[in-house]
């Protein structure tokens, strides 16, 4: 069985002693502190590969990046949220103390990729274009969110891996298909075997929870 709490700073789930989104990282601490520490089990639609929200409903990209965005903005991505930076429809950033770490959140439409087998060059040329980066000294950790027919991805994206190093300057640290008419997804994640990086568990579960309509 696996297992995440919640992050003591902003209540998201995470794995523990991993970062959180929001920055926060010393869960060793939370975990020290009677009564501070919840444990619960990882939803099983965080699992990386091919997977199917149950209850997902049909929906268009502007309602679902809005959706998406008052999910995440500004408990976890609290620096900014745009939804005119093209090619994305919603770019979510955050910095934590001194800059240490900057994450970012894009939502990738398919049919915005013209060669399907660049959507990661695609996606670190976009960031790049609204936070400055510097490879090996300024980077940011991507989590990126691309949406379209999965008949139109899903031979493609098994191919499509998130990073495994710290190389880019744009780290793709998850890249998640999702279909937004049949709830079908796809995820890779970045993992060195137990450890997942940038809170991705957390934000995963984000991201498949809201295929489902509103509650």
């Amino acid at each position: 069985m696996k297992w995440f709490e919640k992050c003591p700073r902003c209540a998201h789930v995470a794995e523990p002693r991993r970062q959180c989104v929001c920055g926060f990282s010393t869960y060793e601490q939370a975990a020290y502190a009677p009564g501070s520490r919840e444990v619960h089990p990882i939803p099983q639609a965080a699992e990386s590969g091919y997977s199917t929200v149950r209850g997902a409903i049909p929906q268009d990209l502007p309602t679902y990046s809005a959706r998406l965005k008052d999910a995440l903005y500004p408990s976890a991505y609290r620096r900014s949220a745009r939804t005119d930076a093209k090619p994305f429809t919603l770019l979510l950033t955050h910095m934590n103390w001194l800059a240490l770490g900057r994450y970012a959140l894009a939502v990738l439409p398919w049919e915005a990729v013209e060669e399907k087998s660049e959507v990661l060059h695609v996606a670190r040329s976009g960031v790049c274009n609204y936070m400055f980066t510097i490879p090996y000294l300024w980077q940011v950790g991507l989590y990126l969110v691309v949406s379209g027919p999965y008949d139109e991805w899903s031979s493609i994206a098994p191919q499509v891996c998130a990073d495994q190093t710290g190389l880019h300057a744009v780290i793709v640290q998850a890249i998640h298909f999702i279909d937004l008419q049949t709830g079908k997804t796809h995820l890779s994640r970045s993992q060195w075997g137990p450890i997942r990086f940038g809170g991705t568990v957390s934000v995963t579960d984000r991201v498949n929870s809201n295929l489902v309509g509103p509650t």
